[in-house]
């Protein structure tokens, strides 16, 4: 009997182990399987982790929908290179932030921040302040895991020499609204530079290419929108020529990591492949340069990555600029192709070049315009472009037909009257017809001392949205006026500075 009740504690044992084992074999596997997937998941979205993808993203977005592309935005006091868009409140539309025109030009001789507009769709003012200058680069990502839009300005400070540089700063989101402090990394003159999540630990981190000075920095995010900066190209490290003023960052040769590209004047592009790396310690192959002949005389200014020929790879589309005789002198389009690798080629497909020096523009994005299934490039002209070849352009199409590539120059008039058709700006036409009303009747019960005032304003705010340039000849003005029931008495043209 004892020997029996002996085995049997024996076989329950055996049993109960062999049903442990199994459940933690189970548990493994599950674990397992869920990592792998988790990992297939990371690898299938590493891009959209990426400062690019976000931009690119939005920018279609403005390019598809002019009525979240606001009037202000062609104000020319403001920059043509110095802005983002970014979703900062709860309505679903797009918000637009903008520096200023006279930021990089060395005879205003700025030397402290400026506070740059911020355009809510809503209308609403926006704070907290932000201050900032030169910010040639603004980040839209978020970079505090809160689902909301975080924007880092990575600034360059005073233009004109001595340069001083200034700290980076970051506009953060809360529970309610938005902080807005520096991050680390000192301060510098920072030209380019790109988010994404580098060491695949969930959190958008940020490389910054300090041109002028020769260094580039990795901010490691530390989770929460707060980062650790390190030093991933010391200045020592830096050929003669090398000043590198452009930074992106994609899955290039499409192996799941994110890989860097810079791009410096003269000497074309520098990749540093991504590699497994663990969290907040992402790791990158050594420096492979890229000096194809067509850039022996550009200055790279910014990338888009997309499937331009249809052949299930992506390809990198740059936007250059010459920089020799004549510098900032037009701008060509090349597309590298990386066919899954890392030997890219190099084939441009479209110049510009109006023989003067600075005409130039520093943007371009990724988006099928045409909607016939072929990825185009785009880019919206923003504030005071200064481009005397296109002085009214809003919008520039480079159409991808069938690998021949056309140039479209889209003026603002045009823009806005692709505008009037969206339901948004509907909405704002039936509002003004309603103070338009109200300000007649006004008028006619002789209720109004300023009518004068009032009807001027509502004929600027109907001309401002016509799309018609503030500095377009007088008739134009007079016969859209009309086309909206106002009079040339009615808007005062003669005494009013918003008239020609």
């Amino acid at each position: 009997m004892i020997r029996f009740i002996f085995v049997l504690l024996i076989s329950f044992q055996v049993s109960s182990q062999s049903a442990y084992s199994t459940n933690l074999n189970f548990t493994s596997e599950s674990k397992t399987q869920k990592d792998k997937e988790k990992k297939v998941s990371i690898l299938e979205n590493i891009n959209e982790s990426t400062s690019r993808f976000t931009r690119n993203k939005y920018s279609c977005i403005i390019g598809k929908s002019q009525s979240d592309r606001p009037i202000e935005a062609d104000d020319k006091e403001l920059q043509d290179i110095n802005f983002a868009f970014a979703y900062l409140d709860d309505d679903n539309a797009l918000d637009l932030i903008q520096g200023y025109d006279k930021e990089p030009k060395n005879e205003f001789n700025i030397t402290e921040p400026l506070d740059y507009k911020v355009f809510l769709s809503s209308k609403k003012q926006f704070s907290p302040r932000i201050k900032t200058l030169l910010a040639r680069k603004i980040l839209v990502q978020d970079f505090n895991n809160d689902g909301r839009d975080d924007v880092f300005f990575i600034a360059a400070g005073n233009h004109k020499p001595p340069r001083k540089g200034l700290k980076n700063t970051i506009l953060i989101s809360k529970k309610i609204g938005y902080d807005y402090s520096t991050v680390s990394g000192g301060s510098r003159i920072s030209h380019g530079g790109a988010a994404g999540d580098f060491d695949q630990d969930g959190d958008v981190d940020v490389i910054v290419a300090n041109g002028q000075q020769k260094t580039v920095q990795l901010l490691i995010n530390k989770g929460n929108g707060e980062f650790k900066a390190k030093m991933f190209i010391d200045s020592w490290k830096h050929d003669r020529k090398d000043n590198y003023y452009t930074a992106e960052v994609w899955d290039l040769d499409e192996d799941g990591h994110l890989d860097i590209v810079l791009g410096t004047p003269e000497l074309g592009l520098s990749f540093f492949w991504g590699k497994p790396s663990n969290a907040d310690n992402p790791k990158f192959s050594s420096i492979q340069r890229f000096s194809p002949d067509i850039f022996k005389d550009r200055l790279p200014l910014d990338m888009a990555f997309a499937d331009f020929d249809g052949d299930g790879n992506v390809e990198m589309a740059i936007i250059d600029t010459r920089i020799f005789d004549k510098r900032y002198r037009g701008w060509g389009i090349t597309l590298v192709d990386f066919n899954k690798s890392r030997n890219p080629k190099a084939v441009p497909i479209y110049d510009d070049d109006p023989k003067q020096n600075f005409h130039w523009h520093g943007w371009i994005d990724a988006c099928d315009v045409d909607g016939d299934g072929d990825i185009d490039l785009s880019s919206q002209m923003m504030g005071n472009n200064g481009l005397k070849k296109y002085p009214y352009v809003g919008k520039i199409e480079w159409i991808n037909n069938l690998n021949n590539w056309n140039q479209k120059i889209i003026n603002r008039a045009e823009l806005n009257k692709l505008t009037n058709k969206i339901t948004n700006h509907q909405k704002q036409d039936k509002n003004l017809n309603q103070r338009k009303e109200i300000s007649n009747k006004a008028i006619n019960r002789n209720m109004s001392p300023n009518k004068d005032t009032s009807n001027m304003n509502l004929c600027k705010t109907a001309l401002l949205k016509s799309g018609y340039d503030w500095n377009t000849k007088k008739p134009q003005w007079v016969q859209e006026a009309q086309k909206r029931g106002f009079s040339v008495k009615d808007c005062n043209c003669n005494k009013s500075k918003y008239c020609s």
